[in-house]
């Protein structure tokens, strides 16, 4: 049973081509019936770096471009009830003042922007482990292929 979150799944898709890879470059170069690690071994690098690559755009890059997307328009909301006078950090607490109303804001949006950001992060995984270190355990399976076969 594989268990997988979001694009997760396409670790196993992406790590069987690269064995697929690896053997079609082994049947070309060995003979008939044997195996050679060092091109099984680098079909497999192949697919870790694809894993990886994938992985760490979904997992990381594309969540940070999210959560400053998400952040700049929570400021453009703030600001704007701030400038309505409507902003209250705790409801029935008006601030004081423009600038208290501020302060209050930027540090209500600097603690949902840690929020928002670490709940995107690391959403693709399988086995409960992220995408991106799949690659990574992949590509050293792959070293000890070419290895020791």
């Amino acid at each position: 049973m594989i268990i997988w979150r979001g694009f997760g799944f396409l670790a196993v898709l992406i790590g069987a081509v690269g064995a697929l890879i690896g053997f079609g470059l082994s049947s070309a170069v060995a003979a008939e019936g044997e195996i050679n690690g060092l091109m099984l071994g680098l079909g497999l690098l192949l697919g870790a770096a694809g894993i990886f690559a994938l992985g760490w755009w979904l997992n990381v890059i594309n969540p940070a471009k999210k959560a400053e997307t998400w952040t700049e328009q929570r400021r453009a909301e703030l600001n704007f009830a701030i400038a309505n006078g409507q902003f209250q950090a705790v409801p029935g607490v008006a601030p004081s003042s423009q600038e208290q109303a501020q302060a209050q804001a930027d540090a209500m949006l600097a603690q949902e922007s840690v929020t928002v950001g670490k709940r995107l992060r690391n959403i693709h995984t399988l086995f409960w482990i992220p995408m991106q270190w799949i690659g990574v355990v992949l590509a050293i399976i792959a070293v000890l292929v070419a290895i020791t076969v």
